[in-house]
C-alpha cells in the first residue's frame, strides 16, 4: 500500500514539471535568468549560476533538481549561453538542456531593451516497475519521451528598474504542446550609499497546470551580501541569503517553509547556489 501511495503522489508531482523544471526552483524571482534568455543581455564577460535543491525534503520521491546557466557577453550588445535543468521526481528523470543568444538595444540615454532566443531538448524517462506491486492490480509500463523546447524573452531596463517577459513551449508529437510564460520585475531602492532594498515579483502562467505568483524583497550591502524572503502562492515562504566569499564568486542558500497542499508530508525545502561573474570592463 505504501508503494502505491508513493507512485500516486510522485505522478501528481511529476505533472507540475512536465514542460519546464524551472518552476521547481525556489529562487525564481531572485534569478530571472533561469526563465528569461534575455535577462543578462547588455552584460560583458562571463557569468555562471549553478543550483541544487530539494523540494519537500524528507519525503521519499520528492523533487531533487540540479541546474546551471552560463553566458558569455562578447560586448554590451551580443551574448550567448547554455542552460540545463536535471530533475528526479520519484522514479522519473527529467533532463533539459539548450542554448540561447541575446542582443541588447539602447532605447534612450538610461533605458535598454534586451531580446533573447532559446532552443533546447527535453528528455525524460520513468520506471515504476520497482515501485508498484502487480499483485495489487496496479501496473505501469516504462515510459520514455523526448521533444524540442523553444523560448524567447524580453527585458527592459530603466535606471534601477528591471522588468521582463518570457515564454517556453514544449513541442510534443501528439500535439499536446505546453507553454510556460513568466513575468518578472525588480527595483533597487537606495537606503544609503552602500545599502539597498530590492522588491521582487514574478508571475508564472501555464496552459496546462496551475498558475502562481511570487513576491518579496532582498536587503543587501552593495553586491557583497544580501538577505531576503519571498512568498510563493500555494507553496510557501522562501528565506534567502547570499555572500561574496571571494572576488567574483558568490555563495547562496535558500530555505523554504512549505505551506501548500503537500505541507503535511514535508514542511521544508532547500536550495544552494554558486554564482560567478567576470566582467571585461
Amino acid at each position: 500500500m505504501k508503494k502505491i501511495i508513493l507512485v500516486i503522489v510522485a505522478c501528481c508531482m511529476a505533472g507540475t514539471i512536465w514542460a519546464q523544471t524551472a518552476s521547481q526552483y525556489l529562487e525564481l524571482a531572485k534569478h530571472p535568468e533561469l526563465v528569461n534568455p534575455s535577462y543578462e543581455s547588455g552584460q560583458k564577460g562571463i557569468s555562471a549560476l549553478v543550483l541544487y535543491g530539494e523540494k519537500w525534503s524528507g519525503f521519499k520521491g520528492a523533487p531533487k533538481t540540479t541546474g546551471f546557466n552560463a553566458r558569455y557577453g562578447f560586448n554590451k550588445f551580443v551574448g550567448v549561453g547554455v542552460k540545463g535543468d536535471f530533475e528526479k521526481v520519484g522514479h522519473r528523470h527529467n533532463n533539459i538542456i539548450g542554448a540561447n543568444a541575446d542582443v541588447n538595444i539602447r532605447i534612450s540615454e538610461q533605458s535598454y531593451l534586451g531580446f533573447g532566443l532559446y532552443l533546447g531538448a527535453e528528455m525524460w524517462h520513468y520506471s515504476l516497475e520497482d515501485a508498484v506491486n502487480s499483485d495489487n492490480g496496479m501496473v505501469l509500463e516504462n515510459y520514455d519521451r523526448s521533444n524540442f523546447i523553444g523560448g524567447f524573452g524580453l527585458t527592459y531596463r530603466w535606471k534601477r528598474l528591471v522588468v521582463g517577459a518570457s515564454s517556453y513551449i514544449s513541442f510534443y508529437t501528439d500535439e499536446t504542446n505546453m507553454a510556460n510564460c513568466y513575468f518578472t520585475g525588480s527595483y533597487d531602492i537606495s537606503v544609503s550609499k552602500n545599502w539597498y532594498i530590492r522588491p521582487l515579483a514574478m508571475y508564472c502562467y501555464n496552459n496546462k497546470f496551475d498558475n502562481f505568483y511570487e513576491a518579496g524583497a532582498m536587503f543587501g550591502y552593495r553586491n557583497l551580501a544580501g538577505v531576503g524572503a519571498t512568498y510563493r502562492e500555494n507553496q510557501g515562504i522562501n528565506i534567502m541569503a547570499n555572500v561574496e566569499v571571494i572576488k567574483m564568486l558568490t555563495v547562496g542558500a535558500c530555505y523554504g517553509i512549505n505551506t501548500g497542499e503537500l505541507s503535511d508530508l514535508s514542511k521544508k525545502s532547500f536550495e544552494i547556489s554558486l554564482g560567478f561573474k567576470m566582467n571585461r570592463d
